[in-house]
């Protein structure tokens, strides 16, 4: 038999000393989220999002070689196939518990199938190794070793009255003999550890010591004992090619410690709890989703204020958190730091929005401030019982258009409301000063894929995560993989899109193009760096301003020239401008829109020029790579070029042929 005897505790040792220990291969984390997570009253984003915020932590803490390989979920009550699915995604190598029904239990010890490889995904292509302990999580009996622990230490002096060495040994064999049975192999792990132990770390050691060195002396016929972690367990017993492991593809719910004792209540337990949990993530997507659309210079307070509601809500995912099983002075202090973390998002929040009404869609006017209502009926507020006008804002928080009722509550049943729409016609909505609407998103995403994260990391990245939300064979056409262009979705020039695992924690690779696929029940992540661009400029006369690049400004000239003449004109109309570059997709379709929309051309110049021998470049010296030619162009000789607004491709043309074209100050 292989002993592998693993030390455990959730004590803290100290950020120097836990970084010593890992980077020399002494000490290895496991886990890795914020907290252990409950896997049944939990949603599967705020789950993800406390993943991220703890491996984030660790990665920040001591490096990449912290990065935990085993899920370690010892205490919740019952397992989920989905929690499990995630961990697969995340990387992780093995997953281990203490929690399942006792009937499944007995049936596994009796079985040889406390081991096991469960499907986790969708489609049962996606496993993970499994195991659940022979008992609990906690040492054998006879060997707590703790100040708290009520047994004797290991005695291994036969000239003291109080030697114990032989006992001692006979039991553990005994226990190790026992657990084996249940085993398909003879790798047995042994935790020596429990809640709160570790407090004497001198105590154990020098007692773990003393049994595994006597073990490996008396009983070296029929076993070695080493310390161990449940990582190098792992990779010991998958390491032995002739196992054929059991097969598990459903949940491990319910769960139940006995024949009266099914703890299936924690369900609906404390539903307040619960309710606030679901509206705080509701909030923190909106602020993420606010503030990455804004796209500020990163601002550190900020950053503080949104990671308080981030740490409160990830806190509340610990499987005595939204479970409602901790006392209630417990429930009520986590409650607490939730509404704590409102507070800190609402200033991000209203610092977001009045960005987006201003810098972003130019609107002149004090955006007003937004307050949310922590009441369950919004109309028993302070602020909306003690203001006669107000604004209320409706925010679809979906990549998709939404039609829907929405219902504002009153404080008083009143004749004296007249409620109306901009131009005064009576609707049966709240009065409500009208604002230029701001669509997040360039265009609406297929009503397959759900945007699960939208966060703005600092000055210029974007964290991103998309899922399918369909599985396999759930419908003919939804199912499908779906292809994206996020070029094409956000108003932002993307600069480099890196793929990320599902924690966000490493990347997985770099994208030569901006288009992205999902297949079925995917959920992908990526970082976005994106050009954030300038702030506070102006556009004069006739020039219009871009909403791409707020600081170019374009002039649309229809009078026909030649290609030269029509740069030449641009420059005289002002010193720093030239035929229009093109940088993105994104600026190349604003063009198209508007030489649609403001002139009657089929054609326009750009200032795309060939001035060496097959080498296209701008004429203002612009280093973009982007191309938009239409296929077979360019061709022959012809050393200008056009774009075409009846599909926004360019083609190469004879400079002397005479047209319309765009002028562009570019900063």
């Amino acid at each position: 038999m292989n002993i592998h005897i693993i030390p455990h505790t959730h004590d803290d040792l100290g950020v120097e000393t836990i970084k010593t220990l890992i980077q020399n291969g002494q000490l290895e984390i496991i886990g890795g989220g914020w907290v252990q997570p409950d896997e049944a009253a939990t949603h599967y984003i705020d789950l993800v999002d406390q993943y991220t915020l703890g491996l984030r932590l660790l990665n920040n803490s001591f490096g990449s070689c912290a990065r935990p390989k085993t899920a370690w979920q010892i205490d919740p009550f019952g397992h989920s196939r989905e929690h499990a699915n995630l961990m697969a995604m995340m990387g992780y190598d093995s997953l281990w518990f203490a929690r399942e029904h006792y009937l499944e239990h007995e049936m596994r010890r009796s079985n040889r199938a406390l081991q096991m490889m469960w499907h986790v995904s969708d489609d049962n292509q996606t496993t993970i190794l499994t195991g659940a302990f022979y008992a609990h999580y906690n040492m054998p009996g006879g060997f707590n070793f703790d100040i708290m622990g009520n047994d004797d230490p290991i005695q291994d002096n036969p000239n003291l009255e109080n030697y114990n060495l032989d006992e001692k040994l006979s039991t553990f064999v005994n226990d190790l003999i026992t657990y084996n049975k249940s085993m398909l192999h003879n790798h047995i792990m042994i935790l020596m550890g429990d809640d709160f132990t570790y407090q004497d770390a001198n105590m154990w050691f020098t007692n773990l010591d003393k049994l595994i060195k006597h073990l490996n002396q008396n009983y070296s016929n029929i076993l070695t004992a080493s310390y161990s972690t449940p990582t190098c367990y792992a990779q010991a017993i998958k390491s032995i090619s002739t196992i054929q492991w059991p097969q598990k593809y459903t949940d491990f719910f319910p769960y139940a410690s006995g024949t009266d004792s099914l703890w299936t209540g924690y369900f609906t337990s404390k539903p307040t709890m619960k309710g606030l949990v679901r509206k705080s993530s509701a909030l923190l997507q909106l602020i993420r989703q606010l503030q990455s659309l804004a796209l500020t210079s990163w601002d550190v307070q900020q950053g503080a204020q949104v990671e308080a509601l981030e740490r409160a809500i990830a806190l509340s995912q610990h499987h005595d958190g939204i479970t409602g099983t901790s006392k209630q002075f417990v429930t009520q202090d986590y409650m607490m730091r939730m509404l704590q973390g409102w507070t800190s998002g609402e200033q991000v929040l209203n610092s977001a929005m009045q960005t987006i009404s201003q810098r972003v869609k130019k609107n002149v006017v004090q955006f007003p401030q937004q307050i949310i209502c922590r009441n369950v009926n919004e109309s028993e507020c302070a602020f909306t019982k003690n203001n006669n006008v107000y604004t209320v804002t409706v925010h679809n928080g979906n990549s998709q258009t939404l039609n829907a009722l929405v219902k504002v509550p009153l404080y008083q049943a009143t004749k004296n409301v007249a409620v109306t729409d901009y131009q005064g016609n009576p609707i049966n909505v709240e009065i409500s000063t009208v604002f230029t609407n701001y669509a997040g998103l360039q265009q609406a995403l297929p009503s397959n894929i759900h945007l699960l994260t939208l966060k703005q990391v600092d000055s210029s990245n974007i964290l991103l995560r998309l899922e399918h939300i369909y599985q396999s064979m759930e419908d003919p056409t939804l199912s499908q993989p779906v292809s994206i262009n996020l070029a094409s979705l956000f108003s932002y020039d993307i600069v480099q899109i890196q793929e990320l695992s599902l924690a966000a924690n490493n990347v997985s690779s770099v994208l030569a193009g901006t288009t992205i696929t999902l297949n079925h029940m995917d959920i992908k992540t990526y970082l976005l760096n994106v050009n954030v661009g300038n702030q506070g400029c102006t556009c004069s006369g006739s020039w219009y301003q871009s909403s791409i690049n707020p600081c170019d400004c374009y002039n649309f000239v229809q009078t026909p020239t030649d290609w030269t003449s029509a740069n030449n004109d641009c420059r005289k109309q002002n010193p720093r401008a030239s035929l229009s570059s093109v940088d993105s997709a994104f600026e190349n379709n604003e063009l198209l829109s508007l030489l649609q929309s403001k002139t009657s051309c089929s054609q326009a110049f750009i200032g795309m020029t060939q001035q060496t021998s097959n080498v296209w470049s701008w004429i203002n010296n612009d280093t973009s790579p982007y191309r938009n030619w239409r296929t077979g162009y360019p061709s022959g000789n012809n050393q200008c070029s056009q774009l075409n607004t009846n599909d926004g491709k360019w083609t190469n043309i004879d400079c002397t042929t005479q047209g319309c074209y765009v002028c562009e100050i570019k900063n």
